[in-house]
């Protein structure tokens, strides 16, 4: 992972997980769901999700199934 992370290094990948997770009936899901909706490498979805943490929020909690850690928008959070 980047230490400063550039938004045109990632940006097909960026517009793709924002879309998906502000237009889809799930608030959270987790790289590996992600992966399969969005036919992304895995890989690259979690460098995008734990780099660019203005847009995405890691939860708490993990996935039974995977065990990896569920991922929403930060604007879902805003007060």
């Amino acid at each position: 992972m980047s230490q400063n992370p550039k938004y045109s290094e990632h940006q097909e990948s960026l517009i793709a997980l924002v879309t998906h997770l502000s237009m889809s009936s799930w608030s959270a899901r987790t790289p590996s769901n992600l992966a399969k909706a969005l036919s992304i490498d895995k890989d690259e979805i979690e460098v995008v999700l734990s780099s660019f943490k203005g847009l995405f929020r890691k939860s708490k909690n993990k996935s039974k199934k995977t065990a990896d850690y569920f991922y929403s928008l930060q604007i879902r959070h805003a007060k």
